[in-house]
């Protein structure tokens, strides 16, 4: 396994080949399809609920108010993606001042009042919230729209398909003893992100982990974004519109 404390960095590395597989935000898998990277989605992981959102400073109380004001997160990442949706049915994105952070840097801009706004993921968001920045909108009005999953390279799956349903099964093994509340495997998995326990469990309020059942609801062709091809299709029209993409895959 290997660690990025940087988000970015792992999609970097991910499309450039160096690593084989990736836990990646389903919008994050839409544009390098564009660009030949050849993978699969083979795993959905869990569905953000309120773990991705925009936390604002005092005088902001609505998206409207966002005209203007200076707003932050990462070009390309899933929360810049979020961003253009939270805007769509108001302006757009050319309507506020946008600076390109990282989340690990947007972070402590908001806490230290240089922006207006930030688009966080947790515990980040949490952290701004705790240091009085007012949580906005967030994906609980959104459920569904951020699906984490794990994307491996075609010629990974093509080689050692048996490894990769390994690393499936052992996914589930794990939502297993998490939904039992294993004390250990917990405190693993928090020694593991370099999180506290309080943090871990902060996160995990904000999301619906899948189990095997969940994967298999979410892998049949549907209409909402129960379903994970929805789900991308919503997505890459979202890239679109915005130009971040040049054509749907």
């Amino acid at each position: 396994l290997q660690f990025f404390p940087v988000y970015s960095d792992s999609l970097t590395a991910f499309y450039s080949g160096q690593v084989d597989g990736i836990c990646i935000a389903a919008s994050d898998a839409v544009a390098p399809v564009n660009e030949g990277v050849d993978f699969k989605v083979v795993l959905v992981n869990d569905n953000s609920y309120g773990a991705d959102g925009i936390v604002v400073q005092d005088g902001i109380y609505s998206i409207e108010d966002l005209k203007g004001k200076t707003v932050a997160t990462e070009v390309g990442t899933l929360e810049h993606m979020f961003l253009l949706k939270i805007l769509e049915n108001n302006m757009t994105v050319d309507a506020v001042n946008f600076v390109n952070m990282t989340i690990n840097a947007a972070g402590p801009a908001f806490i230290a009042g240089s922006i207006d706004a930030a688009v966080l993921w947790e515990p980040t968001l949490s952290t701004a919230i705790g240091a009085g920045g007012k949580l906005l909108y967030s994906t609980k009005e959104e459920p569904g729209l951020i699906p984490d999953t794990l994307a491996v390279r075609q010629e990974v799956l093509d080689s050692s398909s048996d490894a990769v349903q390994k690393i499936v099964d052992s996914w589930f093994d794990g939502v297993e003893k998490l939904n039992a509340r294993d004390d250990d495997f917990i405190q693993a998995i928090s020694d593991g992100a370099e999180l506290t326990r309080d943090d871990y469990m902060t996160m995990l309020d904000g999301v619906t982990i899948f189990d095997m059942a969940k994967n298999e609801e979410t892998f049949i062709v549907g209409d909402d974004y129960t379903f994970l091809s929805y789900t991308l299709q919503k997505s890459a029209e979202v890239l679109l519109a915005t130009k971040m993409i040049d054509e749907i895959p």
